[in-house]
Parts: C-alpha cells; structure tokens; sequence
C-alpha cells in the first residue's frame, strides 16, 4: 500500500547526533508523527520541504 501524500505530509530525515550521519529518511501524515519526537534522544528529526527531500533522494539513488 502506498502512502498518501496530501497537504498533511510532512518530510524528514532522522540524524544520529554521535556521528552525525544520516540514519533514516522518509515521510508521513502530520498526525502519526509524535509532535516530532523522535524515538531516542540520540536520533534527532529535522522536517524537510518537499523540494528538500526529492533533492536529497535523488542523490541517495544515484
């Protein structure tokens, strides 16, 4: 099933503060995120535009 991407989508990407790196990007529907917790505090979210997160994409699958 694929997920909707409506006005209420919200894009992110979840950062390992330790090293800094990138660990898990996606998207969901602004009320199944948590307020924007993340599930640890070692993991820090930060919400992309969806220009942003298309950019970001891309150059993963290249």
């Amino acid at each position: 099933m694929a997920k909707i991407q409506d006005k209420e989508t919200r894009y992110f990407i979840d950062v390992e503060l330790k090293s800094m790196k990138i660990i898990h990007w996606g998207f969901d529907q602004r009320e199944n995120l948590n307020k924007g917790l993340s599930p640890s505090p070692a993991i820090h979210r930060i919400f992309l535009t969806l220009g942003q997160y298309n950019k970001y994409v891309s150059a993963v699958n290249k």
